[in-house]
């Protein structure tokens, strides 16, 4: 092989790149090969020329089953098999040397193998001069690193034909006794490498003759892919699923592939590229589901697939309802069309101080109407249930209408937000009325009724109303060692209705949960207090199908710290199955509960324990707990079980001015996008004993009084948070 240099500014090689044979004249050989005939081939492409020095570079492409190639030349315009000079069994690309300058020379190259000799090319000329062209030296080189390989690229030098590589582990071997791959085209990849090592690369750019060698060099490390994502977790919310899982060092972006079908191969599903470790998916169908796996990727390749997770969307959201100044969410029902009634208090949208606010919502938890009602006072609405009209009854209390402190006051709407019915129940001291249930006979309230008749005792109140609101019975329950407060009414399947609340102690500052069964017209069937050393109290109690009930509460006697959240499981009869305690170093109450599907039951509260904020758990039937979540800024105050067995929550939204009405739509279980975060209360068994409360039973013989407040239409405005 001939090679001459030349430099200017740059190392230009005057070479044969491949091995074949050069020189003015053909010589001898075997034109075929023994074995399998594979008949004859067909003529090459049309060549390339370079013109050199005394000189001519043929390049030719291979020809399918050609094992040899001749070449034919002549100084005439015509070459033919026949006419032309012979050079035998030429490689590409061949150097025809010592030649006239300023003389044409013609060529023709055919394809032979066992079974004969092709047609020949078509026919090319070049004039060799002492002036030749020589290609531009690479430039402008990119290189890619991957696992065990590189990928280089680079744009097309002037003048070149072809390119060759020289590489190498260290720069030194690169320059003396470089690995060389000969005819690379971009991009190139060049494999068999070793991760963790550098490696140093030049280019040549060849015309056929000559090769202009870049004057530096490049270099690149191969490496491994990232390692797999662990902990793939996919949440829900409305037509939206939000996957998340471990971050992975060295990762540049991660590829999440999904499909309709569980265990499709990666090829076979959509990919979507994501830039950190949450992806969120939008525009899903609710109930469909969507199987996802994801990889992680580098400049060295992508990993391995995490492990398949699937999730079904479905109409999960959380919207707060914002008022001028603060409002608070302190009751939720869930309406027969998938709409929710929220009922609870508002400043600065009515009359004056604190008023009633009731929002009227679809299923989406739009606002279909809002009303303010309320005095010059203090008023607070706590319970809310759909009427059999479609619209709701509302109760609380109120010192803007009250006989004495403040009065139950009752409010009926009708479904569009107008008004039916309102009046108030007192004495001269303060009544409350915590709760309502919807009956036969019309609405049944349970309140708190203190300072009758010239005493300072607190009673329970239970009054039986028709449904225009006048009153069909109603009794009280006293206890001789304090005040008896109820905080639920739930009916129970004999067609009466257990009541849960406390009684709190004239002396010693402390109190006890109430749990309290009637019968259909009140009459006690059982009552028992349950409690420790300090704090007890019941905010809920709602029937199983067994007979039995689940109570939710708190207690101070038991648990992690300050006020932990309490459930107890009874008998038929009250007494206690199981309790147990959940909570932290500080203050976590429960304000509601509710059953769920599998006999378990939800709690919602307030928790400062795991940050401040809403504080929802399941529990199992046991009283495991399945799932704990908290939803910041705010605070839990109702929930109710959805048509769908999904939850409704009810509370307040802290903001920068205040509180605000917060309704959560979550998924059975506890999912609602990015809202939530797990907290670890670990559940603790309680030693509370039970205890016959001994209540005693009278009546109060207090009728309504009409009061006439105009409902006001208020403006908040929904804002939403999730999704």
């Amino acid at each position: 092989m001939n090679r001459s240099m030349i430099f200017a500014g740059l190392m230009v090689l005057a070479v044969l790149a491949f091995a074949g044979g050069c020189g003015s004249s053909g010589g001898g050989g075997s034109s075929g090969s023994s074995g399998t005939l594979l008949g004859t081939p067909y003529a090459p492409s049309t060549p390339t020329l370079t013109a050199g020095n005394g000189q001519v570079g043929i390049v030719w492409s291979a020809v399918t089953d050609a094992t040899s190639y001749n070449i034919y030349w002549s100084t005439a315009v015509s070459v033919t098999k026949s006419s032309g000079a012979k050079i035998l069994n030429a490689s590409s690309p061949y150097v025809h040397n010592g030649l006239t300058n300023g003389t044409a020379y013609y060529y023709a190259v055919t394809a032979l193998n066992n079974s004969g000799e092709s047609p020949e090319s078509a026919v090319v000329s070049a004039t060799p001069t002492s002036v030749p062209v020589i290609p531009a030296a690479p430039a402008n080189v990119t290189i890619i690193p991957g696992n065990r390989q590189v990928i280089i690229i680079w744009p097309a030098a002037t003048g070149a034909i072809s390119y060759n590589l020289y590489w190498y582990s260290n720069p030194v071997d690169l320059l003396t006794t470089p690995n060389i791959v000969y005819n690379v085209t971009s991009p190139h990849i060049q494999t068999g490498l070793a991760n963790g090592v550098t490696y140093y690369f030049r280019l040549g750019a060849v015309n056929g003759i000559y090769e202009t060698i870049m004057p530096g060099s490049f270099s690149a490390q191969p490496d491994s892919p990232p390692s797999t994502p662990a902990n793939l977790m996919a949440r829900v919310c409305d037509s939206t699923v939000i996957l998340s899982w471990d971050k992975v060092n060295g990762a540049g972006e991660y590829y999440v592939y999904w499909s309709l079908y569980p265990g499709e191969l990666k090829r076979n599903r959509t990919q979507e590229p994501a830039v950190s470790n949450v992806f969120t998916h939008t525009g899903l169908a609710n109930g469909t589901t969507y199987y996802y796996v994801v990889t992680a990727l580098n400049t060295y390749g992508e990993s391995g697939e995490t492990a398949e997770a699937a999730a079904a969307p479905m109409a999960l959201w959380a919207k707060s309802y914002a008022g001028p100044s603060s409002e608070e969410a302190d009751a939720v029902c869930v309406a027969t069309d998938g709409g929710y009634f929220l009922a609870g208090q508002a400043m600065g949208m009515g009359a004056d101080s604190l008023d009633f606010w009731v929002v009227r919502t679809n299923s989406a938890g739009n606002i279909v109407w809002q009303k303010d009602l309320g005095g010059n006072g203090f008023d607070a609405a706590y319970a809310v249930r759909q009427s059999g009209d479609g619209g709701c009854i509302v109760v609380g209390r109120s010192d803007s209408f009250s006989a004495g402190d403040t009065d139950i006051w009752l409010i009926k709407l009708g479904s569009d937000g107008s008004m039916g019915w309102q009046k108030t129940f007192g004495s001269t001291g303060h009544d409350i009325a915590y709760d309502v249930l919807v009956n036969a006979d019309g609405f049944l309230v349970a309140g708190y009724t203190q300072a009758v008749g010239g005493t300072t005792d607190g009673k329970l109140w239970l009054i039986q109303l028709d449904s225009a609101g006048a009153r069909v019975w109603e009794k009280t329950y006293t206890y001789s060692y304090g005040q008896v407060m109820p905080k639920s009414i739930n009916p129970t399947a004999d067609n009466g209705y257990i009541i849960g609340g406390s009684v709190f102690y004239y002396s010693g500052g402390t109190a006890d949960a109430l749990a309290l069964k009637v019968d259909v017209s009140g009459t006690v069937q059982w009552q028992k207090i349950y409690g420790g050393t300090s704090w007890e109290y019941l905010e809920g109690i709602k029937q199983l199908p067994d007979g039995g009930y689940l109570a939710g509460g708190a207690t101070k006697s038991y648990g992690a710290g300050e006020f932990d959240a309490w459930a107890l499981r009874l008998n038929s009869t009250g007494n206690i199955l199981w309790q147990k305690s959940y909570g932290g170093y500080g203050d976590d109450r429960i304000t509601s509960m509710e059953l769920t599907a599998d006999n378990g039951c939800i709690l919602a509260g307030s928790t400062y324990s795991f940050g401040s904020g809403a504080w929802v758990l399941k529990l199992n039937s046991d009283g495991a707990c399945a799932w704990q979540k908290v939803f910041q800024p705010g605070g839990a105050y109702a929930v109710s079980r959805t048509a769908d067995n999904n939850y409704a929550v009810a509370g307040l939204r802290e903001t920068s001015s205040g509180w605000d009405f917060w309704l959560l739509k979550m998924s059975a279980d506890g999912m609602l996008g990015t809202l939530g975060k797990d907290t670890t209360a670990q559940p603790t068994g309680t030693l509370a004993t039970a205890a016959d409360a001994g209540l005693t039973s009278g009546t109060l013989a207090i009728d309504g009084v009409d009061t006439s407040v105009a409902p006001i239409n208020t403006g908040a405005v929904m804002e939403q948070q999730m999704p």
